[in-house]
């Protein structure tokens, strides 16, 4: 008897669960209500680069500029060409829910931006919650997530630091390269899955910025073509 009713009472809870939304979250921690948008996906991106560190692929720049080696085209430095290939051989297509954000180190005064997108307040309220306003194109509402924990891949717009002249310009400001990239990351699994370098912009010998820009445009493009 005892062994019938907690038989039933875990089927009430998952009904439960599932009659609230909880059935088809792939990751339920990621709705902790005490995390912020910002911080769940800054959560998600640390620790994906942290496993791209331990499984070998990558290494971190030993300045305190940059986040990732480059190599001599000022794109991330892989540590093999088998590597490289890992996350950026190949098309890549978006097969489940996603959610978008940016990311930059581009400004100290930043202080490593991190923004993730949502609906405008103004959306009709069957637009997903995290429906981006810089998908172009004819990219489906329901490919976006509409809570955190449904979110599979967690594509984010990263500027970042890839060469850096200390005191190049007059007033001992340095000279910054920015190159902008797409990164895919399995936000449950926590892992890199695919990155798509975008471009690379650095300021003139003579310039009134002396910090590249991130190519927004074409990496919302890129971004709105995979998510089609």
């Amino acid at each position: 008897m005892k062994r019938f009713l907690i038989l039933m009472t875990t089927a009430v809870l998952v009904f439960i669960l599932t009659a609230c939304g909880g059935g088809n979250a792939l990751d339920p921690e990621a709705d902790d209500p005490n995390l912020s948008d910002d911080e769940w996906a800054r959560e998600v991106w640390d620790e994906a680069i942290d496993n791209m560190v331990s499984d070998g692929d990558i290494v971190l720049s030993e300045t305190e500029e940059q986040i990732f080696e480059t190599d001599l085209e000022d794109q991330i430095a892989f540590t093999s060409e088998a590597a490289k290939e890992k996350y950026t051989n190949g098309e890549f297509q978006i097969d489940d829910k996603v959610i978008w954000a940016e990311f930059h180190a581009d400004d100290p005064q930043l202080d490593d931006y991190f923004a993730v997108d949502t609906k405008p307040e103004s959306a009709d309220k069957n637009v997903p919650a995290y429906a981006s306003v810089r998908a172009v194109g004819d990219v489906p509402d329901d490919i976006f997530a509409d809570k955190r924990g449904q979110c599979r891949y967690l594509i984010v717009t990263a500027g970042l630091i890839s060469s850096y002249y200390p005191e190049y310009y007059n007033g001992g400001k340095p000279r910054v390269g920015i190159s902008t990239e797409v990164f895919v990351i399995d936000a449950p699994e926590r892992k890199v899955v695919h990155i798509e370098h975008v471009g690379y912009d650095i300021p003139g010998v003579v310039t009134s910025n002396n910090i590249g820009d991130i190519d927004f445009e074409a990496a919302w493009e890129y971004m709105s073509r995979i998510c089609k």
